[in-house]
This record gives C-alpha cells, structure tokens and sequence, in this order.
C-alpha cells in the first residue's frame, strides 16, 4: 500500500497538481508502476528540492523513516517464510546473489509484524501531511 501511495503522489505531483486525475494518468503510471518505493522517494526528493527547498531536511527525514520501514517490508515479503522458534512468529529466509551469494533469516512475531503495519500507515500519513502542508496531498481513494 505504502510504494502504491508513493506512485500516485509522484503522478499527482507530474501531471496535474490541482486538478482531477483522467485518463490521461495511464501512461506515466505505467512507467513508475514497476519502481521500488527507494525510486519513487528519490523522485519526490528531487521535486521536494526543486520546489521546496527550505523543507528539504524536514522531507528527508521523512524518507529515510519510509525506507526502513520499506526495507523490513521487502524482506518479509520477498522471503521464504517457516515457523518461527518464538510462539506466533515466522522466520523469514532470503538469499541475495549481487556479488557473492548470501543467506539472511530473521524472525517476526505476529506483533512485531502488526507494528511494520501500523507504522508504515503513520509514515504514510506523516508524508500526506507534508505535501497537505504545501497544497499538493490528494486523497488516495480519489
């Protein structure tokens, strides 16, 4: 929900700032559709520095708030998961292959993975703020 949110900021922000979205919003979408949330933040980072310069410092702590959350977020999904040794939990297991090859496991419980959830829902209203702040936050469901 979080990089889904980011997209559509990033369109919002790209195409028509002020006005209803239409149509129109499919190509550009399909571009940024594919993008990881450390891209589309990268984006939104250029645009903040571009238009909002002054806030840049108050954007960026938001953004690296969002990418840790992101980070955790990836690796609980894009893992093979078993149960966990701690009651109610799950142990993830990734391996990553850029430069040499590389196991990772980590375990969540039903808690720790409740938290992610609700502190990426804050995040996100945190960076609906910032962009409220200065004219530019749309309504997700719009």
């Amino acid at each position: 929900m979080m990089e889904e949110f980011l997209r559509y900021q990033l369109i919002r922000l790209s195409i028509a700032p002020h006005k209803p979205l239409t149509k129109d919003v499919i190509p550009p979408y399909i571009l940024v559709s594919g993008m990881k949330a450390r891209t589309v933040l990268g984006l939104l980072r250029s645009f903040v520095l571009r238009q909002f310069p002054d806030d840049l410092t108050e954007f960026d702590k938001i953004r690296k708030r969002i990418e840790r959350l992101s980070d955790t977020r990836d690796l609980i999904v894009h893992s093979a998961w078993e149960r966990g040794t701690k009651p109610n939990s799950i142990s993830t297991l990734r391996t990553k292959t850029i430069n040499q090859i590389k196991s990772e496991s980590h375990e969540f419980t039903c808690d720790e993975l409740c938290d992610l959830g609700a502190r990426i829902q804050e995040e996100a209203k945190t960076l609906w703020k910032f962009f409220s702040a200065h004219g530019l936050a749309f309504n997700f469901a719009e």
